[in-house]
């Protein structure tokens, strides 16, 4: 069972649908800043659309840029679980910042949602013009290194490195 985190008072909750947010920035040892939904116990946080705050501090001023914390166009969930061991402080953040926040989690969201459509009408054609011979003869060669398989695809030498 987890403990909704506050500075004030702690309620449990079977489920995270029925809390009002618990938005907070949360410092991890490796020094990155998340701002997120959390819901915690002893052992664990649960951030829910984390995303990391990058500050750039010059004699000019602040300039900040959020962007999401996970491959949000990889997994199906935007959440993850941090041992507490891995937070050194977590802590409220400004109305504004959670305003801007919440805007940016909506268009994320709709980024998302517009990619996997975009996905789904391309594999659909996909698998509509697939001929199945043609499938079978192009792919039933025997490719042992990652350069024969970039050979295949004719890459160009210059641009095989996978990082």
């Amino acid at each position: 069972m987890m403990k909704k985190s506050s500075n004030t008072s702690s309620t449990t909750s079977n489920s995270k649908m029925d809390e009002t947010p618990n938005i907070k920035v949360v410092r991890l040892q490796s020094g990155e800043d998340v701002i997120a939904d959390i819901l915690s116990d002893n052992d664990n946080t649960i951030l829910h659309n984390p995303m990391v705050v990058l500050l750039k501090r010059s004699g000019k001023g602040s300039v900040m840029m959020m962007v999401p914390w996970l491959p949000v166009e990889l997994i199906s969930d935007n959440i993850a679980t941090v041992n507490n061991s891995e937070i050194v402080t977590y802590t409220n953040p400004k109305d504004s910042l959670v305003e801007y926040y919440l805007n940016m989690v909506h268009e994320i969201g709709k980024e998302i949602q517009y990619s996997d459509e975009m996905i789904k009408q391309q594999n659909k054609a996909y698998k509509g013009n697939l001929d199945s011979e043609t499938y079978v003869d192009d792919y039933d060669e025997d490719i042992s290194t990652m350069d024969e398989l970039l050979d295949k695809f004719n890459i160009p030498k210059d641009k095989k490195r996978i990082h």
